[in-house]
């Protein structure tokens, strides 16, 4: 049995919206688009070895909304 208080929103630390740019990203049918971003949410800090890093992620779109 789980004796551990509920986790809350504080808990995670800062969340931060962010984005990054590729540049000339070829896809599989040969084509190259020439900008795309994409965009992703930090929580919390990174270690400094990186171990507590999570990567989750959700269909795929043409946009975040």
């Amino acid at each position: 049995m789980n004796d551990l208080p509920p986790r809350t929103a504080a808990d995670i630390g800062a969340v931060e919206d962010r984005f990054f740019t590729l540049r000339n990203f070829p896809l599989t049918d040969g084509m190259v688009m020439p900008e795309a971003t994409i965009a992703y949410e930090t929580y919390g800090r990174l270690a400094p070895d990186g171990r507590n890093a999570i990567l989750c992620t959700h269909g795929y779109t043409g946009s975040a909304g």
